[in-house]
């Protein structure tokens, strides 16, 4: 009897993982955590073709050359940072699309061109990892 209490316990248990698991990944991709500004935290990409990004605010960044930065706003606007052939720098405005089920996030620009394509793996309120596609 002990030994079946002991089953029943350890399968409540991994229910709850599963079910509080479930509810985490459900916000893990939710598209209003992708909204703010996000900085390339060229510091924590350790697999080639993934990039991460970090909330513009969550550190002083050590300087570089370039360091990408999407502003992500509401109704799908964005400004988007360029590097231009003579190494300045300037603001454009794009549009950004997501979508929910296969973890995509497009940049666009003014002309509706793609400029990048992530594949969320990893969304958290101040860190998002992507493969770039």
């Amino acid at each position: 009897m002990k030994k079946n209490l002991r089953w029943i316990g350890a399968l409540a248990l991994a229910l709850l993982g599963l079910i509080s698991c479930q509810k985490e990944n459900d916000l893990d991709h939710n598209s209003d955590l992708l909204m703010g500004c996000w900085t390339h935290s060229l510091e924590e990409d350790s697999i080639a073709g993934i990039e991460s990004f970090r909330r513009c605010d969550y550190k002083d960044f050590m300087p570089t050359r370039f360091r990408q930065t999407y502003i992500l706003r509401a109704h799908q606007e964005c400004d988007y940072l360029v590097l231009a052939s003579n190494d300045a720098h300037y603001i454009e405005t794009g549009s950004w699309l997501w979508d929910e089920e296969s973890r995509m996030l497009n940049i666009i620009d003014k002309e509706g061109a793609e400029l990048k394509v992530f594949e969320i793996n990893t969304l958290a309120d101040t860190l998002w990892y992507g493969e770039v596609q």
